[in-house]
């Protein structure tokens, strides 16, 4: 079995070492060609080499401008990560004053919860509304909507609402209203 193995590699270096051999004899070939044409014509091998010399120095100037463009970039790319930088600071600093802001705008604002029982635009309850100063009213668009009670909490509205709904007026919810405008709102958003 060895025996097989060391045959095998000393096949496998032999024919190796003739295939290199032939590309270097080729190439040596190549090579006294290109020689021996030179020494038949001096000035070829000469632009040859002022050819190739030119196309070096053009490389290196390309070199020379892509690495002065890349430094330009690099200038460029810190002057853009520190502008981020100063944006993301002054947007941080907006959203907290917009915070403080809406927080100070709902403190003085006048939240209430109110529960509506109806709208009607053709009968006028003018009478009920004063059996007590629990029911208001007002108008939008020819309508006139009535509400019952004032809470501070969405839930304690909520809780009315089901009362108002379980003495037989089922179409009872709760609104919100916000300095005495009503506002859009659901119960839901809450649940």
């Amino acid at each position: 079995m060895n025996f097989i193995k060391i045959v095998f590699l000393f096949l496998l270096v032999f024919i190796g070492g003739e295939t290199l051999q032939a590309q270097n004899k080729k190439l040596d070939k190549e090579t006294k060609k290109q020689l021996k044409a030179f020494m038949k014509n001096p000035a070829s091998y000469r632009r040859i080499e002022r050819e190739n010399k030119e196309k070096l120095e053009e490389a290196d100037f390309k070199v020379a401008v892509l690495e002065e463009r890349y430094d330009e970039l690099k200038v460029l790319n810190r002057i853009y990560y520190d502008s981020i930088t100063e944006l993301n600071a002054y947007i941080r600093e907006l959203e907290a004053r917009d915070n403080a802001i809406k927080a100070a705008i709902e403190e003085n604002l006048a939240l209430e919860y109110r529960v509506q029982i109806g709208a009607y635009s053709r009968n006028d309850f003018g009478g009920a509304t004063s059996m007590g100063k629990a029911i208001r009213t007002d108008v939008v668009n020819g309508v006139t909507k009535y509400y019952v009670g004032s809470f501070d909490s969405p839930y304690d509205a909520q809780d009315f609402a089901d009362a108002i709904r379980s003495m037989g007026l089922d179409g009872a919810f709760v609104t919100k209203f916000v300095d005495g405008q009503r506002v859009p709102f659901d119960i839901k958003d809450l649940l």
